[in-house]
């Protein structure tokens, strides 16, 4: 079910495996945008009820082996970044989140960097007056 976690320990590590997509009779997964989006808040969730609020590093979801027709690289990162600022809205649950991006996303996408920087300082920013007014989350 999208958006399971669980936490699994290597000496100091701690890894936590998210079902992002459900599979098919074949073992392949059937992504789509909103299996994505549910496993993104299943793992706020849970990152909320079970982080010691240290760094989160997380790959691209979505992307690649998950299938998920027309959901570019540069907009599945957005939405990483969107899901994120929405859910330590509620509740801080890590200290700093890093996104994994392949080097040849970039070469092979031209995709900018910069764009996406600028997109999480203004999601950020959206966030801060939300919060201080007192409104709705994203």
């Amino acid at each position: 079910m999208p958006g399971t976690a669980i936490t699994i320990k290597h000496g100091d590590q701690k890894y936590i495996v998210l079902a992002v997509d459900p599979l098919n009779s074949s073992g392949r997964s059937q992504g789509s945008y909103s299996s994505g989006m549910e496993a993104l808040e299943g793992l706020w969730k849970y990152l909320g009820n079970k982080s010691d609020k240290t760094s989160v590093a997380l790959p691209l979801l979505g992307t690649g082996r998950a299938r998920v027709a027309n959901l570019c690289r540069a907009h599945a990162t957005k939405r990483i970044l969107k899901s994120f600022a929405s859910a330590t809205s509620v509740k801080a649950f890590c200290n700093e989140l890093a996104i994994y991006i392949h080097p040849d996303d970039f070469v092979k996408n031209s995709w900018s960097l910069d764009e996406t920087e600028e997109f999480a300082s203004h999601i950020a920013a959206y966030q801060r007056e939300a919060t201080l007014a007192g409104l709705e989350r994203i």
